[in-house]
């Protein structure tokens, strides 16, 4: 999962574009979701967490150079030569002029859809859990690297002792 000054980089297991493909292709969606009422979706193995943090990356509308070009733009180790733009897609060093600033024009368009913050946010708690609480520590860093922190929460505890009454999904939502 992507990192930030404050939080490592971790390299998930099960690569970010596959998680949120296996999603998508799986038919995760919030069509049809009112945002209402509070929904929960678990991932009961959910080891490093890149399944929940892709799904809440997916439910806040998320595109996913956001989080690289942050990361980018916040670096100071990164190359003066190149802008972030550059970085992260080649067709910017192409040398057309307009290419870098339709790139920017799609990005602006993608912060502004963007719902990881503010009232926005849906009303959706990512749960996850694990047996390890090495992998939880890494899931919840990467959530916050992520920007999902709020959405993400991840427990050590193992699948078949996961309590999903609604008493205890509502104490953790609160948490």
């Amino acid at each position: 999962s992507v990192g930030s000054e404050d939080v490592p980089f971790h390299s998930a297991p099960l690569r970010e574009s596959l998680a949120a493909g296996l999603l998508i292709n799986t038919g995760f969606s919030l069509e049809g979701y009112s945002g209402e009422e509070a929904e929960v979706w678990v991932d009961p193995m959910c080891g490093s967490g890149t399944l929940c943090i892709e799904a809440a990356l997916l439910a806040c509308n998320t595109a996913p150079a956001l989080i690289k070009l942050e990361k980018l733009k916040s670096s100071e180790s990164f190359s003066k030569s190149r802008t972030p733009l550059q970085a992260l897609f080649s067709c910017a060093r192409w040398g057309d002029d307009g290419a870098e600033e339709g790139l920017s024009d799609i990005l602006d368009d993608a912060r502004r859809k963007d719902r990881r913050q503010g009232s926005r946010v849906p009303l959706i708690l990512f749960l996850g859990s694990d047996i390890d609480g090495k992998a939880i520590n890494i899931a919840s860093n990467s959530a916050k690297a992520a920007g999902v922190q709020g959405l993400c929460k991840f427990e050590k505890v193992a699948c078949e002792d996961l309590d999903l009454s609604p008493h205890i999904i509502q104490e953790t939502m609160n948490r």
